[in-house]
């Protein structure tokens, strides 16, 4: 008798684990191993096995996942088991929420580890609260070296690439790129944390939101801390946007930098949006040369250094930082980035050649590991850039460098006078894709126009139009943003010195008639 209550017992579990079974015992020591996307879709079916132990042996591209995904944990069984990806790649995890809460691939988590998880190309639509590429709601738990690339996540609120909401939770060694969007608590690694540590995390992401908007974290709160992070994508904020964080209460943000690209509208600071006075901050950095921020909060609160994009390379303007320990740096060629990283991006450069609608994107760097091919997204909106078809210009690197490597990828097709962002990037020889710094600037048609030079003079920093008709000025550094703009009717003398040295692009437009060129200051 005995012996048939065993076999039924066997053949119970044969079904409740489908057709391709786990293998492993689900124990620290004999993980249930995740192998393909049926062991995946069991792992979002059965409920029963979320306290266990699981580890990912293979890269698995997921299909049609909108017809059978569910968050792995949710308010009824929380996820509390322990996950090790292994740095394999789940691609395509594709989810409409229809506005539910606590969405990603884990939804609800509680004192668990969830560890090298690696999701490329996952995209959520209409999330309610708490979305993320990896997790909703995660509380008491560890998230470690996991990163969510090229992604598309749209929320309410409580919106992260990594999380959405997390309360004592350490994220550590982490990285987003892709676009993310909600109405407010928006930030490119976390939407809002209280009680936790994020460290050694950075975000390359597009993030637009209503209020309280962050390149890290829309809001830190409650004795939560921010240390050792970089940001360097795009950000656009109608109130409370900052580079690192929207909105800190109570919390404390050390170590961090930002560069990137900032909206030319909103309440934006370079580092935060807005802060208590139980707050505290110290060695930050951000670029006001490719944010065009001036402020480093959006009060006006002076809590951080501005610098140019030149001092941003320089090792010794990072003062009390861990270079070495927890950061590396090219001195004179790169931004400081983590040790941990296997691939970096140097700060994405482009130069601008005497041929009609042409640039070249200067795609360079350093690496442990050899580098594949190397490219240059492109477009006119900065969402574009990972969700639609931008522009994508690639380049093989047949003999790649162990350590570094520096390509230019010929732009063309460019509109004179018109406003593009451009995202470099590099692959390793599995296809995994990391990205530099967003950067924006304006295409030009030619590099001088002979016509307009007899009636164009730059001298002693004075910028002299010669014109009889009414005719529009704007002048444009080469990240793309306006620094000069005026109508004039007859000769105007332009002060340009209150302008930093190096290139710049005077857009001339009278009637219909539209005419570029650059000079150099």
């Amino acid at each position: 008798m005995q012996k048939y209550i065993l076999i039924l017992f066997l053949f119970i579990a044969q079904i409740s684990l489908g057709n391709n079974d786990f293998k492993g015992s689900g124990t620290e020591e004999s993980p249930w191993q995740i192998s393909n996307q049926m062991d995946i879709e069991n792992l979002c079916k059965y409920s029963e096995y979320w306290a266990d132990y699981f580890v990912l042996t293979n890269n698995i591209y997921l299909s049609g996942s909108e017809t059978w995904f569910r968050p792995i944990g949710n308010r009824d069984t929380l996820f509390t088991g322990d996950f090790d990806g292994k740095e394999f790649f789940i691609s395509n995890f594709v989810y409409s929420a229809n506005d539910k809460n606590l969405i990603g691939f884990f939804g609800c988590v509680k004192s668990a580890k969830i560890e090298n998880v690696v999701l490329v190309a996952p995209k959520i639509e209409e999330g309610g609260f708490a979305v993320a590429g990896l997790a909703g709601e995660v509380s008491s738990s560890q998230v470690e070296n996991c990163h969510v690339e090229s992604a598309y996540i749209l929320g309410y609120s409580l919106v992260g690439g990594i999380c959405g909401q997390v309360e004592h939770t350490r994220i550590s060694e982490c990285s987003f790129s892709g676009y993310i969007e909600g109405w407010d608590k928006v930030g490119g690694i976390c939407g809002y944390q209280r009680y936790g540590n994020i460290e050694k995390c950075y975000s390359t992401a597009v993030v637009v939101a209503s209020a309280s908007a962050g390149g890290i974290t829309g809001e830190i709160d409650a004795e939560s801390s921010l240390q050792n992070c970089y940001s360097s994508g795009y950000l656009k904020a109608k109130y409370s946007g900052g580079g690192l964080v929207g909105d800190v209460r109570k919390s404390k943000i050390s170590n961090s930098y930002v560069c990137g690209v900032f909206a030319e509208e909103g309440n934006i600071g370079g580092i935060c949006g807005n802060q208590d006075d139980m707050s505290k901050f110290t060695n930050l950095y951000w670029d006001y040369e490719t944010t065009g921020i001036s402020i480093s909060t959006a009060d006006s609160l002076n809590i951080a250094m501005a610098g140019t994009t030149d001092q941003l390379i320089q090792k010794d303007f990072f003062t009390d930082w861990e270079i070495g320990g927890v950061w590396r740096i090219r001195d004179g060629q790169t931004r400081p980035f983590f040790v941990w990283e296997d691939i970096h991006i140097a700060n994405t450069n482009v130069e601008f050649e005497n041929m009609i609608n042409s640039i070249f994107c200067i795609v360079s760097g350093f690496s442990d590991k050899e580098v594949a091919k190397c490219g240059v997204l492109v477009s006119d909106n900065p969402k574009e850039i990972f969700i639609s078809n931008p522009t994508e210009i690639s380049k093989e690197i047949i003999k790649p460098n162990s350590y570094s490597y520096n390509e230019n990828v010929k732009i063309e097709n460019l509109k004179e006078g018109k406003k593009y962002f451009a995202l470099t990037y590099c692959e390793d020889k599995s296809g995994r894709r990391y990205y530099g710094d967003l950067i924006s600037f304006i295409g030009q048609a030619v590099s001088v126009h002979d016509d307009y030079m007899s009636n164009l003079i730059v001298s002693n920093d004075m910028l002299t139009i010669n014109t009889n008709s009414k005719t529009q000025v704007s002048i444009y550094d080469l990240n793309g943003r306006l620094v000069y703009s005026d109508t004039i009717f007859i000769k105007k003398i332009i002060d340009i010195s209150s302008l930093s040295s190096g290139a710049y692009f005077c857009l001339i437009q009278s009637g219909g008639d539209v005419k570029g060129f650059n000079f150099l200051k």
